[in-house]
């Protein structure tokens, strides 16, 4: 039985896209769910913070939570101010199907990524951790806020403790701050075990919303 939940984090109508961008956005993340389901042998769970269902795919291991986040919807920021708010919610709502399902952690992936080699990790991977977190750590200048640079550590995906996710994420801050920066206050504040996770192969070759860049490993 595997430890891992898989949570793909969506949000197909933000309040700034247009018809044309919205309808990209639902093919990005149907093309990525098809590929998961397609692919692996796992349950995949989706939230998505603009209230779409995904009525277009009926398979027996994809579980939908879906619900509008009346938050912020800053066009610079994309989802990720809201998106910490998503991950509660989902935890929320799943909490009860992952424990006795047995999952004791979370992964923790935006919705357009398929990352190649993921399963075949989870399965030969018996550590004990809080998080793992993704192989790159990076600056950014955040122009929405003052040009001011942050530490931020890439949230594409991240793998965290199951019993460890209202802690680490319901915050004073959690609210306040886009998920990247969040996540790198958590990982410096010392308090918990984390590792780093292998790169994974982007197959679809998704862009980063906030970059445009396709990185090829997350």
């Amino acid at each position: 039985m595997s430890r891992f939940a898989i949570l793909l984090t969506t949000c197909v109508k933000p309040k700034y896209c247009n018809k044309s961008e919205i309808r990209q956005r639902k093919e990005l993340y149907l093309r990525s769910i098809k590929c998961w389901l397609k692919n692996t042998k796992l349950d995949i769970y989706l939230v998505d913070s603009s209230n779409y269902d995904f009525h277009e795919i009926n398979h027996k291991r994809f579980h939908v939570f879906s619900f509008k986040n009346r938050g912020n919807n800053d066009p610079h920021l994309g989802k990720s101010r809201g998106e910490v708010n998503s991950i509660l919610k989902a935890y929320d709502y799943f909490k009860e199907i992952w424990v006795n399902n047995g999952y004791k952690y979370m992964v923790k992936i935006t919705g357009k990524y398929y990352l190649k080699g993921l399963e075949d990790w989870l399965s030969n991977n018996d550590k004990r951790r809080d998080l793992w977190i993704q192989h790159q750590r990076r600056l950014s200048v955040i122009e929405s806020i003052g040009s001011i640079v942050y530490n931020m550590v890439n949230t594409e995906i991240f793998i965290c403790k199951l019993d460890k996710i209202v802690e680490i994420f319901k915050t004073k801050y959690s609210g306040n701050l886009i998920v990247e920066r969040h996540m790198n206050l958590i990982v410096e504040s010392g308090r918990y075990k984390v590792s780093r996770l292998p790169p994974f192969k982007n197959v679809l070759k998704s862009k980063q919303a906030n970059t445009g860049k396709i990185l090829k490993y997350l």
